[in-house]
């Protein structure tokens, strides 16, 4: 839900799918970006994400070049959201480029924003609203993906 609420032009998460190659979800942004996710939504807000975390939520990207037969886009990034404060050392140094760590509240800021642009879209009646005034909304409730983007590449786990 908040992948299309994001604006993907496709989007779907594991259906419940326990395989450690499933990504938790994944979100289409056309020919510009996927954003493949992890959740450890489970995990304690306590210790430090594992090697096993980091190689799981790395291979997504390359799982879903697979099902789809086509490279990722050059933006596309997986996300790895665990409440957990910080990454082991050793899960580090297995990072792809591509992997950032996030908690959960810079998700729920970002579903909070999102809300926001629909709300105030569905307020104005979103038939009548021509495309330079609904990105008009969404950049007035910082909810276009330019601007919520940072929130998940913040912290990347790979070291710099």
């Amino acid at each position: 839900m908040l992948g299309q609420l994001a604006g993907t032009s496709e989007s779907y998460g594991n259906d419940n799918d326990d395989s450690p190659a499933a990504p938790d979800a994944v979100w289409i942004f056309e020919d510009t970006r996927w954003i493949i996710w992890e959740a450890k939504s489970q995990a304690e807000a306590k210790g430090m994400v594992s090697p096993n975390d980091v190689r799981q939520a790395g291979s997504h990207l390359r799982t879903v070049e697979t099902e789809r037969g086509k490279s990722a886009p050059s933006d596309s990034i997986c996300v790895l959201m665990s409440p957990k404060p910080g990454v082991l050392a050793q899960a580090r140094a297995l990072a792809d480029e591509h992997l950032y760590l996030v908690s959960p509240n810079p998700v729920l800021e970002i579903f909070d924003r999102l809300l926001r642009a629909w709300r105030t879209a569905h307020s104005r009646s979103i038939p009548s609203l021509t495309p330079p005034q609904l990105a008009e909304i969404f950049q007035a409730e910082q909810a276009l993906p330019s601007q919520w983007m940072p929130m998940l590449r913040a912290t990347p786990v790979r070291p710099q």
